[in-house]
């Protein structure tokens, strides 16, 4: 419906911030990165077009072994279990999260401080984009943007999301 411009936009915003580390190689973990990781092909595209060398993106998310194998017929991007996580030894340079923490579940904290402390220590750098909710209209619609992005892939969609607040003190 909206031919990809919030991807567009998305993938242009971490774009920049990750060029403005001027590395010419780069590894990226994105964490949750769904079943259509858009937003990761077109940050490598635009990585690829500014001169970096190298560049791997690792997506993981709760795939299947059928998913895995039709996922992993790419060239540029990885594919994994997110349980594979814990025996990752490689260190990334930045971790995507995006639009992930509130299927977690934002009265999940303690679970959600550990993840954090997790991808933490597996990247230089974490670079988180969330939804906020600010009344009911805006729960309202978030809901229902979440419903029409996600009804094909079996996600939970939240009751609530994080305002302001409640992510700071995350």
């Amino acid at each position: 419906m909206l031919q990809n411009q919030r991807e567009e936009v998305l993938s242009k915003e971490i774009t920049k911030i990750i060029l403005s580390y001027d590395k010419k190689n780069i590894k990226i973990l994105d964490y949750g990165s769904g079943f259509e990781p858009k937003v990761a092909s077109l940050i490598y595209q635009k990585l690829k077009k500014s001169g970096v060398n190298r560049i791997q993106i690792d997506c993981y998310d709760l795939y299947k072994n059928l998913n895995l194998k039709n996922f992993n017929r790419r060239k540029f991007i990885n594919f994994y279990k997110i349980s594979s996580l814990k025996s990752k030894k490689i260190k990334y340079d930045f971790c995507l999260i995006n639009d992930v923490l509130h299927h977690i579940g934002i009265h999940r904290k303690d679970y959600l401080r550990k993840l954090l402390a997790q991808l933490k220590n597996l990247s230089h750098c974490l670079i988180i984009k969330d939804h906020f909710q600010y009344g009911i209209l805006t729960n309202f619609t978030l809901r229902f943007m979440d419903f029409i992005g996600n009804y094909y892939n079996d996600v939970n969609i939240p009751k609530k999301y994080f305002d302001k607040k409640n992510l700071t003190n995350l």
